[in-house]
This record gives structure tokens, C-alpha cells and sequence, in this order.
């Protein structure tokens, strides 16, 4: 608490953190929602401050035990992208623990640092793709959709029909090497943060073949999009399902944005050894460390 109010931070509530997430913005992992939501499913206690200038607040963050980790195998969230509520002009001692701070808050907190050996990597899709990629990737999904293919917007699929394409599509891609969350947590967390599920399905003779778990959060100057991971059925690994999916997701993304006239920020999470297409879509750059 007294390294907290040297370095200018004040204890405050809920409220004061959801408007300064609504006035400077996040990402998904650090939304007001979010963190709620954890903090009761997995009972810890968590603590909020801010920071003011002139009486106005300026920053704002939360606190486990002197943590930013809420994360949870068995909950779809990762805490691999923090992003906490600052304005731009704002520079301060960030007082919690985090490895996992996002690389464009690396002016906002003077503490914070990037080693290639002690720090993750974070992947943000390309804001820009080549006119061969484009060309490339608008003709596979030109040719899916000439196969009977169908693109349906997740939004009109009840929670059930998500949950389930998600989970049976997740072991057919992984075949056990990786497990999804349990169906009464995954349940659970897209009913009751359904106004944040983002994407699409892709389906084949009204089955759906494709399918990625997005949650998105829309801010002041950007739409943040985390894409936690997803499934697809190999057996459609020669029209390049998963390419396709993540190709429409990426459109619907950015054209959102354009709408909106704001900024698009769309995670594929850490990279990590055997995630090499990854390289193909995104710029990688270190996450930040706060000891």
C-alpha cells in the first residue's frame, strides 16, 4: 500500500475503473466484464486503483495479491495481451507484477521492460496484407463458397450450438494432445458475456466444419479481438478451413472497424514452437515484464 501511494496510486472502486476502461480503453483480458466475472468464478479478491491529474484519473488498474494474472485453464481467457486503461499522454510506476504486458503500453509505464529470454512473444495480425495474399485468400473462400460452403455469423447460433461445434471440432483438430475447457465453464462464460462473442462458423451440408472461440471489445480508439483458439475438421484440411476462417474473421474484423473509424487490434495470442503459421498473419513482438 505505501509503495501504492508513493507512487501516486489511490485504492478506488469498480465504478471509477469501468469509466476509465470507457474513456482510454483495454483489451478483452482487462474489461470491467472480465474481471469480474473470473474474480467470482474463481473467488479471488481483487483490488482496483487509479491514478488522478488535476482531479481527473488518468490511469487505472486492478490488483491480484500484487498480481495482473487471473488467468485460468478452465475459463476461455487469456491474460497474454494486458493492456490496462491509461491516457495516451500518461507515464507511470505500474505497482502489480505482469509479464504479459502488452507491447503498446510500452511508453505508459516507466517500470516495465522486454528481454528476448525472459519475455513471451504476442501476436497481432498484419494490419495490411500483399495483393498476393489478398488475391490468394479471397480465392479460397470464393471456392468454398462455389462448394456449397456456407459463412455463418456466430451471433445467430444459440450458445449450445457454439459451445458444442467448438468443443467436438477442438478434439478433432487436436485429437487429444490439447483438452478445451470444460463445456459447463465454456457455457457458462459465453452466456454470460455473449455481448462480447465475435466471428464466424463455416459449414458444409449445414454441419459446421470451422469454428473459432473471438471475444471482442470495442474502446475509444480501437476494437481489440481475441481470438483464444478455435476448431476445425481436418478432413478439410484441402480447401484450407482453417485459413478461410480465420481470413473471414479478419475482414469482418477490419471492416467493423473502418466503419467505426477506429483502430483494429486482432490477437492470435503467444507464439510459441509449433505455431509457425502464425509468422504468415501477425507481427510478433515481446510482451513487457513488471517485477
Amino acid at each position: 500500500m505505501l509503495r501504492n501511494f508513493i507512487f501516486g496510486w489511490e485504492e478506488c472502486d469498480l465504478s471509477i475503473y469501468r469509466q476509465a476502461y470507457a474513456t482510454y480503453g483495454g483489451s478483452v483480458c482487462t474489461h470491467p466484464d472480465v474481471l469480474t466475472y473470473l474474480s467470482s468464478k474463481r473467488n479471488k479478491e481483487i483490488k482496483f486503483f487509479c491514478r488522478k491529474k488535476d482531479g481527473i484519473v488518468v490511469s487505472s488498474i486492478y490488483s491480484i495479491n500484487g498480481s495482473l494474472n487471473l488467468y485460468s485453464k478452465s475459463h476461455p481467457f487469456v491474460f497474454e495481451d494486458i493492456i490496462l486503461p491509461s491516457a495516451t499522454h500518461s507515464k507511470s510506476f505500474l505497482p502489480v507484477r505482469t509479464k504479459k504486458l502488452s507491447p503498446l503500453q510500452k511508453s505508459s509505464f516507466i517500470n516495465s521492460f522486454s528481454s528476448k529470454i525472459l519475455n513471451d512473444e504476442i501476436c497481432h495480425m498484419k494490419p495490411l496484407f500483399s495483393t498476393k495474399t489478398v488475391r490468394k485468400r479471397n480465392g479460397e473462400r470464393s471456392r468454398f463458397l462455389k462448394l456449397g460452403g456456407e459463412i455463418l455469423d456466430v451471433n445467430n447460433l444459440s450458445t449450445d450450438e457454439i459451445c458444442d461445434s467448438y468443443i467436438d471440432l477442438f478434439n478433432v483438430r487436436w485429437r487429444g494432445k490439447v483438452s478445451p475447457y470444460p463445456r459447463e465453464n465454456l457455457l457458462d462464460a459465453i452466456n454470460s458475456l455473449r455481448h462480447m462473442i465475435f466471428g464466424s462458423a463455416l459449414a458444409i451440408n449445414k454441419k459446421i466444419i470451422a469454428i473459432d472461440l473471438i471475444f471482442k471489445t470495442e474502446c475509444p480508439g480501437w476494437i481489440y479481438f481475441d481470438d483464444i483458439n478455435g476448431g476445425y475438421d481436418p478432413q478439410y484440411n484441402n480447401i484450407g478451413a482453417g485459413s478461410i476462417l480465420l481470413w473471414e474473421n479478419y475482414n469482418r474484423a477490419r471492416e467493423l472497424c473502418e466503419q467505426n473509424e477506429k483502430k483494429i487490434i486482432f490477437s492470435l495470442g503467444k507464439y510459441f514452437s509449433g505455431m509457425e503459421y502464425k509468422k504468415q498473419w501477425c507481427n510478433i513482438s515481446p510482451l513487457r515484464c513488471v517485477f
